[in-house]
């Protein structure tokens, strides 16, 4: 269904098909904990350097750290939120579950007819554009070069290290690379000795 929250378009295609064997495997109690357990030491660790790096360079994004709501409108999705909460609680994400009165009562914005949801305290919120501009703009005022309208064709490597990037304004050479083009990593990551297991997809 294209208009689910999650959708791979069906081909017939050999990376498809092992990416879905790598997943279905990975779909294990085991790997999920592992899974939970390692994003909420980075989601923690994130907030301890935004909370750092924000004041410290000024960066207006509309930073704010008041906590955070998921919603539920029946019972049914309250109960499985409230497991999912559990797990959480359970590695160090705390939450405060309430009723949908309280909730309004402490946020008037959100509709007093919810059954509940849950209050994450210690969750922060920003708006990623302004943070992303006003990072750039700060490192500009720094002298860095923020190369933007900028195709990356290619990654060239010699004795297992990466020589140069190859992009659309001329070639770079760098002593450190950080890839972080979502599904277009894989098809960058070509020529590096390791495989990246990443397909497009939407959700």
């Amino acid at each position: 269904n294209p208009e689910s929250p999650f959708f791979i378009r069906p081909r017939f295609d050999l990376e498809l098909f092992a990416w879905l064997w790598k997943f279905a495997a990975a779909c294990n109690h085991k790997r999920m904990l592992q899974s939970v357990r390692a994003l909420v030491r980075l989601s923690q660790a994130s907030i301890e350097l935004y909370d750092e790096l924000i004041p410290k360079e000024q960066l207006d994004c509309g930073y704010e750290r008041r906590g955070s709501f998921l919603l539920y409108r029946t019972p049914k999705g309250l109960e499985g939120g409230l497991k999912e909460a559990r797990l959480l609680h359970e590695n160090g994400i705390t939450h405060r579950s309430m009723t949908g009165s309280e909730i309004h009562e402490m946020e008037p914005v959100i509709r007093p007819d919810i059954t509940g949801g849950l209050f994450f305290e210690h969750d922060a919120f920003m708006n990623p554009a302004e943070f992303v501009g006003a990072l750039a703009e700060r490192l500009r005022h720094k002298d860095a070069k923020v190369q933007e309208q900028t195709e990356v064709l290619g990654i060239e490597i010699d004795s297992g290290k990466i020589k140069r990037i190859r992009t659309s304004q001329g070639d770079y050479k760098a002593q450190q690379v950080v890839l972080a083009a979502g599904s277009w990593s894989s098809p960058l990551a070509g020529a590096l000795p390791f495989k990246l297991p990443v397909l497009p997809a939407k959700g």
